[in-house]
């Protein structure tokens, strides 16, 4: 059985080379910056998502839920969403999905 590769949370670069996301990072409280910085891992090592550019479908399979951890008292993990209304299908319209995949292409 094949491995996912973990996804990259990659941060916006404006024009003269400045990364605002991780600006505001740095300039967060240690707590909040470690707490942000969990939650990015976390997201970075979610499975794939279920969208389909041809249909502009998007299945909600998974949540990221806050968990106890031992050390630091906060960590996350990918769950299945609780309810049957979590697990849904979201259908975008045709002008998103325009401009999603013109952002893909870029």
């Amino acid at each position: 059985m094949a491995v996912e590769a973990a996804w990259d949370v990659v941060f916006y670069q404006v024009a003269d080379g400045a990364v605002p996301g991780d600006e505001f990072l740095r300039k967060c409280p240690v707590k909040v910056r470690a707490r942000l910085m969990a939650v990015l891992d976390a997201v970075a090592e979610a499975p794939p998502p279920q969208f389909d550019f041809t249909t502009g479908r998007l299945s909600i399979r998974n949540s990221i839920v806050e968990v106890e951890a031992c050390d630091d008292g906060v960590g996350w993990m990918w769950a299945t969403p609780k309810t049957e209304r979590s697990r849904r299908v979201i259908v975008l319209d045709t002008a998103t999905l325009a401009l999603l995949r013109a952002h893909r292409t870029r």
